[in-house]
């Protein structure tokens, strides 16, 4: 029993992982939106589907997912604010995937018939998102 209570730390808390381990999650995350990139410019072609939505209909799409970005980004911002007392890493992974969901979103755009600007602006506002929330950067602002 004292080596349970040792082990989880002062108060029962779960001790932090290494810091290899969180810069290895970190650049996987980052990777991935590397890949997406890949896989949306060169896989993936405009009008490739069978059926590609009209260009009106996409706009709206493409302005919902715009505003699900805004959002996301936003939260990942805001998360230590509101989430602050999450156990472990565990907020930083929830940051990181808010910003890895905006790449998903433009490879969705991409995949519906959206255009290479579109999906580019997704890819690197997630990519910049993940620059800026990477391993080591709370311990710099304090």
């Amino acid at each position: 029993m004292a080596d349970q209570e040792s082990a989880s730390g002062a108060g029962g808390k779960t001790p932090a992982p290494p810091a290899a381990t969180v810069q290895i999650i970190w650049f996987a995350l980052l990777a991935s939106i590397g890949m997406y990139a890949v896989f949306g410019l060169v896989i993936l072609k405009p009008g490739m589907m069978a059926q590609s939505m009209p260009p009106d209909q996409l706009n709206v799409v493409a302005l919902a997912l715009a505003g699900v970005s805004v959002m996301s980004a936003g939260f990942a911002f805001m998360a230590p604010r509101f989430l602050g007392k999450m156990p472990g890493f565990s907020l930083q992974i929830l940051r990181w995937a808010l910003a890895e969901s905006i790449a998903v979103c433009g490879v969705l755009l991409r995949m519906l018939g959206g255009g290479t600007n579109w999906f580019l602006m997704f890819i690197a506002v997630s990519a910049l998102l993940m620059l800026t929330l990477r391993p080591g950067q709370e311990e710099q602002k304090s």
